[in-house]
């Protein structure tokens, strides 16, 4: 498990940095999770949707849950060795990619320290909730609009957001992880929900998505990484089935028999 996330963290700061770049966002309309545009999504339905509802399958969901449950007990300041530690390093590193964003090198030096503190880490889920925390940081000040800035300017932002989050990262994977196991078996049981009452649910790389509405996250899928979720509605039943790629309808319309 541990190695499944350290894979995860890698591919991570490579994505951030990679040329061309890969489009990363924060799908609030999903549940809260970041995705990259590389992501596979799609839409399960009844009996395929409620056999890919497994607990492993709502790692991702719980991580953004839990990241802003424990949001108000973990706040902490950026400290001052932290800058000071983080401006050279921001620097030489932005200097050896191609116009990266601020948002980018945040990501990629804040991946390097959830690596360096969870490598011992007993729990399965330290470089996940590590990660979240990053990402979530990382949008407080930092942008992706800001490729053209010098190099002193985009470091600004980033070591004051990645030494934000490195502050706050211990408070964080301890909370997150004391309650992970809960919110797994929570959400796998709101995951069959979703599959027998709406008729299915949207998957991405695996990892069930704990959205409050389809249309919602199919729609910002398709705006922010452009990620299309092909299905179709039946409007039979209440059941839904593919019929090779389309945009989620406008309304969901459950048809009484």
């Amino acid at each position: 498990m541990k190695t499944r996330h350290m894979l995860l963290v890698s591919g991570v700061m490579g994505a951030v940095l990679a040329l061309p770049a890969i489009a990363q966002a924060r799908l609030e309309a999903c549940g809260g999770v970041f995705l990259t545009g590389d992501a596979q999504c799609e839409f399960r339905r009844d009996k395929d949707c409620e056999t890919h509802c497994e607990t492993t399958s709502c790692e991702t969901a719980c991580v953004a849950t839990l990241q802003t449950d424990c949001e108000s007990m973990c706040q902490a300041s950026a400290e001052t060795k932290c800058t000071e530690t983080c401006t050279p390093s921001c620097s030489e590193e932005c200097m050896t990619v191609d116009k990266p964003s601020s948002k980018g090198l945040c990501r990629s030096e804040c991946a390097q320290d959830c690596q360096d503190k969870c490598k011992d880490s007993s729990s399965d889920h330290c470089m996940s909730c590590c990660q979240q925390n990053c990402n979530v940081r990382c949008d407080d000040h930092c942008s992706d609009d800001d490729t053209e800035e010098v190099c002193d300017t985009k470091c600004t932002p980033v070591c004051e957001d990645k030494c934000t989050a490195e502050a706050s990262a211990s408070c964080q994977i301890e909370c997150q992880t004391t309650q992970f196991e809960s919110c797994t078996t929570t959400t796998q049981q709101t995951c069959q929900t979703d599959c027998h009452d709406d008729g299915g649910a949207i998957f991405c790389d695996g990892q069930f998505l704990n959205v409050t509405n389809l249309k919602d996250c199919a729609a910002e899928l398709s705006a922010q990484l452009s990620i299309d979720v092909p299905y179709e509605e039946l409007d039979i039943w209440g059941t839904f089935v593919f019929r090779g790629p389309r945009t989620l309808p406008a309304t969901f319309t459950k048809r009484v028999p």
